[in-house]
């Protein structure tokens, strides 16, 4: 539901650049989430789990201590930004995070 919802917001809102869609599981070990670089510009990350999920522009960055912490089932918008994103999840079991990717 929550992915439809995200879909009918990129169409609202004229964000046709949304081309790629992934569902990432992210542990307690730091994962890529967002290759750096390329033709992405930017994301929609939503926490799809029961844990707090932390992002962090560099892989070593992502930690509970110094990451950006995304809550059990929100969002977050990441605009111009071609760099990439890291993460890990606040517990060791397996958390369901989905990206949208913007394409410029």
């Amino acid at each position: 539901m929550k992915l439809k919802a995200l879909a009918t917001l990129a169409l609202l809102t004229g964000l046709s650049a949304f081309v790629h869609a992934e569902a990432v599981t992210v542990s307690s070990m730091t994962v890529t989430m967002i290759m750096g670089g390329g033709s992405t510009s930017g994301a929609i990350v939503m926490n799809n789990s029961a844990v707090t999920v932390y992002l962090a522009q560099k892989q070593a960055s992502a930690s509970v201590a110094a990451g950006l912490p995304v809550a059990a089932g929100a969002t977050i918008d990441i605009s111009n930004y071609t760099g990439g994103i890291y993460g890990l999840a606040a517990s060791g079991a397996g958390a369901d995070v989905r990206v949208f990717k913007k394409i410029r």
